[in-house]
């Protein structure tokens, strides 16, 4: 009985096996499997199709694989950053180091402005960091009045300020202007 049990259970790990192998292989096409299944009911002779169909299958079945590697691609999974203060919006990422000081919207809602301490290092570390979200590096004069040679970083929601190394002493700012 032990023997019986084993053997069913080896042969339901092969099945298990050859169906994760037979799901990886390529499929063939609605069109062509149906023509085969109907080819191997008619006439043996008939089996097998014609060359000039398999290229044009295959070429169906790679636009369809291409366009899902670039969605994968694109999306890009980000570490979790420092916590946010308070208001901090979810869709901006935060700074994977550096340490808060405040931050609030301003009365009008206009923007969302904080002051954080750290280096450089850690500023360019996380214009990368905006950048590997979908942000990109715009040059404006914009906020020049405001915020002086302050790098921005936009994407289709928001325009992010940030100010250099030391600008306020021991810290800096960085500014959220919501993109209406």
């Amino acid at each position: 009985m032990k023997k019986t049990i084993v053997r069913l259970l080896l042969v339901m790990l092969c099945a298990a096996a050859l169906t994760a192998c037979a799901q990886q292989a390529t499929p063939l096409p609605k069109e062509e499997a149906t023509v085969e299944s109907k080819a191997t009911e008619a006439k043996p002779a008939e089996t097998k199709m014609p060359a000039t169909e398999t290229p044009e299958a295959k070429t169906e079945e790679k636009p369809t694989a291409e366009p899902e590697k670039t969605e994968e691609s694109k999306q890009v999974i980000l570490e979790p950053g420092i916590q946010g203060p308070e208001g901090w919006p979810e869709d901006v990422p935060t700074p994977l180091t550096g340490e808060f000081l405040w931050g609030d919207w301003a009365p009008d809602q206009s923007f969302y402005t904080v002051d954080i301490r750290y280096t450089q290092a850690e500023i360019d570390a996380y214009a990368k960091r905006l950048q590997d979200a979908g942000f990109t590096k715009i040059d404006t004069d914009k906020y020049e009045d405001i915020y002086g040679d302050a790098g921005v970083y936009a994407n289709d929601n928001w325009e992010i300020v940030l100010g250099d190394e030391g600008v306020n002493g021991d810290y800096t700012y960085m500014s959220l202007y919501p993109v209406k």
